[in-house]
This record gives structure tokens, C-alpha cells and sequence, in this order.
């Protein structure tokens, strides 16, 4: 067997992980008129799922991918409910979203993404923010490094256009330690649904460098059976 042969199955094995990724668009309903049971009686967020409504507890595993990613939900400056409130309709043209109790001036919201895999990246592709009730909010949002607390995106200003549309934000911003999205001030009536996530495999230096071989060799074979003929 020649040497590009023999690496051939280690290289492609190497490039599949390369680009491998999990994707996630993590919505908070399952449609106008559609019973929505990814809530919870429990303040805690842990406990029986329930059908969601106005004000219900957001069940804490929700957009949890086993072995894969942790999602969890947190609304700090309320010490008496361990996750996010849910709401159907007039956050802009949003519906099913999260948000925070108490008010515009003191509300904060966190969603954490938690890579579970040694090496995964964790990616947040892009997320909405709307204004209730069908207008136009301030609120300031940011994107901060678990573990090392360093921001990696940030916004202060409006959201929401009337009865129109939410603000699309697209911050793309990566992390192997994972991700904190959170928005204060107001938390209360802005509310976030559609986050689009990506949990990407990472190689390790040894499986890059046996790629790199990998491609060297073959390129020499191809250059050696050109010669010959």
C-alpha cells in the first residue's frame, strides 16, 4: 500500500472533524396557537414541564444538547426564581420569548453556553431583542467569556420598532470556555428569542499536524506518478 493510501482514511477522519459542528437555533415557542410546553412550575426551572404562559418559569434544560452543550438561564437581581420568565406576543413581531423581573431601571437576564466537549467551540452566531409592548426600548446588552469574564461584544441603545420587527443582532463571536449573553436595564421589557448557536469539535495539535503530513505526502506521490509517466 503507498503512503497516501495508507494515510488517506487518517486524514479524512482529521478534515471530518474539522467540519463537524452542531448547530442550534434555540426559539422559545412552538408557534402561534400551539400549546408551548418548555415551562415549569417550579421557580427553580427544574421540575415537571408544563404548557407555557404569560409570567410561567422557562424549564431550565431547554436547548441542552447531552454530552454536548449546557444552556442555562438566570436572572440575577431576582433571588427568588432560579431561571427566566416566558411571554407569548407584543414583543415587537416576537413571539414566545425571555425575559427578567423587576422593571426597566433594574432587570438583568443571563443565558449561559456551556460547551461540554474538552476542545469544542462554542459560537453565538446571532439573537433578537424585542420591545414590549409593540415599541421601542433601551437596553444594553453584552456577550462576556465564562471563566475569564473578557467581553467579547457589546451594545448600548435602542431596540424594537413598533409592531414591525425585534433588532437582529449578529455578534459571532466565539469561545472554548463558553458564552454569557446578558441584557440589563431593561431585561423586564425587551425580551430574546431565536439565538443561533454553533458548538464546533477543535483538533487536537497532534490530529492537525498528522493532517498536514498527511497532505504533504500525497502531494508528493502525485507529483512522483507524474514524473514517471
Amino acid at each position: 500500500m503507498t503512503p497516501s493510501r495508507l494515510l488517506a482514511p487518517l486524514l479524512a477522519a482529521t478534515l471530518s472533524q474539522v467540519a463537524l459542528a452542531s448547530d442550534l437555533t434555540l426559539t422559545f415557542d412552538a408557534g402561534p396557537g400551539v400549546a408551548d410546553s418548555i415551562c415549569t412550575s417550579s421557580a427553580s426551572g427544574v421540575g415537571p414541564a408544563t404548557t407555557c404562559g404569560n409570567s410561567s418559569y422557562l424549564l431550565q434544560s431547554h436547548g441542552d444538547i447531552p454530552g454536548v452543550l449546557d444552556v442555562s438561564y438566570l436572572a440575577p437581581r431576582q433571588s427568588t426564581i432560579g431561571t427566566l420568565y416566558w411571554w407569548s406576543t407584543s414583543y415587537n413581531d416576537l413571539y414566545g420569548v425571555l425575559w427578567a423581573p423587576t422593571g426597566d431601571s433594574n432587570s438583568e437576564a443571563r443565558i449561559d453556553f456551556l460547551p461540554l466537549q474538552e476542545g469544542s467551540l462554542v459560537t453565538l452566531n446571532s439573537f433578537d431583542l424585542g420591545a414590549y409592548p409593540n415599541t421601542t426600548r433601551n437596553t444594553t446588552v453584552s456577550i462576556v467569556e465564562l471563566g475569564t469574564g473578557n467581553t467579547l461584544f457589546s451594545y448600548s441603545g435602542a431596540v424594537g420598532n413598533g409592531s414591525l420587527n425585534a433588532t437582529a443582532f449578529t455578534p459571532a463571536v466565539s469561545s472554548a470556555n463558553g458564552l454569557r449573553l446578558v441584557w440589563q436595564d431593561s431585561a423586564y421589557n425587551v425580551g430574546v428569542d431565536n439565538i443561533s448557536v454553533s458548538i464546533t469539535p477543535v483538533p487536537e495539535a497532534d490530529a492537525l499536524a498528522l493532517a498536514a503530513v498527511g497532505l504533504a505526502v500525497a502531494g508528493l506521490a502525485l507529483r512522483s506518478r507524474r514524473r514517471a509517466r
